[in-house]
């Protein structure tokens, strides 16, 4: 398999949600943020993630490790569909990643998942 700026952008998605899974502390600060403050942290970090990596990559800066992307319109267009693909990557990842236990608490303390338990318990029972 050869390293291309593709796998590289890819890799590197699965990486932030291996972390925001597992990395102590970090991963019980991810899990108390709110679920669209997390889909924003995950969808900055792999736009600055493509945004390096192809950049690098088209200045010539990653030498014969990497082949060279083409620094025009359609490299501009293969790093819109990686970024993209990167972020399905992310969160397959994310959602198949067993949650530890500090976790799952992190997440159950959020306020907006105690309103909703709140607002469910006070249902009324048929």
């Amino acid at each position: 398999m050869q390293l291309t700026a593709d796998f590289l952008t890819l890799a590197f998605a699965a990486v932030y949600s291996m972390a925001a899974s597992y990395i102590p502390g970090f991963n019980t600060w991810y899990a108390g943020l709110k679920a669209e403050y997390q889909k924003l942290i995950m969808v900055g970090a792999i736009f600055l993630t493509t945004a390096i990596v192809f950049g690098l990559n088209c200045a010539g800066l990653f030498g014969a490790y990497i082949p060279a992307v083409a620094c025009t319109y359609k490299g501009g267009e293969e790093a819109i569909v990686v970024f993209f693909l990167a972020i399905a990557v992310n969160q397959g990842v994310y959602k198949k990643s067993p949650q530890l236990p500090v976790v799952l608490e992190a997440k159950a303390s959020r306020p907006e998942v105690i309103q909703a338990a709140k607002e469910a318990d006070q249902t009324p029972k048929k």
